[in-house]
């Protein structure tokens, strides 16, 4: 049986400490709906772009998290989803 399409996006990140990567993160943000009605587009970052990611971290202590916002170079934050 085939598995649903999973309507969250999913990225796998690079984590640093200092200036070496140290490991990799999975980053589970909302449905792309919601992030696009958050205001992310296609072009929003671009592979190599530099980024702080705001998430809250899986209960299992995985590389797995759930974005909550990213920060870009430039200051510019992008929320995961609108909380009404």
């Amino acid at each position: 049986m085939a598995e649903p399409p999973q309507p969250h996006r999913r990225q796998s990140r690079g984590r640093r400490g200092g200036s070496v990567t140290v490991g990799t993160w999975t980053v589970e943000a909302s449905a792309i709906g919601v992030m696009t009605s958050s205001g992310w587009t296609p072009r929003t970052y671009k592979p190599g772009d530099p980024i702080t990611v705001v998430a809250h971290p899986n209960m299992d202590g995985s590389y797995l998290v759930l974005l909550f916002y990213a920060i870009k170079a430039d200051g510019v934050e992008h929320i995961s989803r609108k909380w009404k």
